[in-house]
């Protein structure tokens, strides 16, 4: 290919391989959006659940921390049983959610270097 006199100075490319550089570009960025959406809308989802978790959690410690509930013997054996639930619970939330982090995190970092290279 000759190089066009109305391409960008030097790039050396011609503006048809500019032309199909960005539409490669735009395809692979609207690829790695489709892997995106659903890992940013699964993210939504496991952090509301980790939120009711966790302030179901405050709830059951207040609770512990009451005096006349920590005086019913019965009732304060299913309260530590499910305060020890809920921070197990929180725990795997809180490692998916990182899972997930770095998993968004990586591919928003492929598409800002392909948004890069077409400046």
């Amino acid at each position: 290919d000759a190089v066009d006199p109305l391409a960008p100075q030097g790039t050396g490319r011609s503006r048809e391989d500019l032309k199909r550089l960005k539409r490669e570009q735009a395809e692979q960025r609207n690829a790695i959006y489709k892997l995106l959406k659903p890992l940013q809308a699964e993210y939504g989802k496991k952090e509301k659940a980790l939120e009711a978790v966790l302030a179901r959690h405050d709830e059951v410690e207040a609770l512990l921390a009451d005096p006349d509930v920590y005086a019913d013997g019965t009732r304060v054996g299913g309260l530590l049983k499910e305060f020890h639930e809920l921070e197990e619970k929180s725990e795997r939330g809180l490692e998916e959610l990182g899972a997930l982090e770095a998993k968004i995190a990586e591919l928003e970092k492929q598409r800002a270097a392909l948004s890069l290279e077409g400046d």
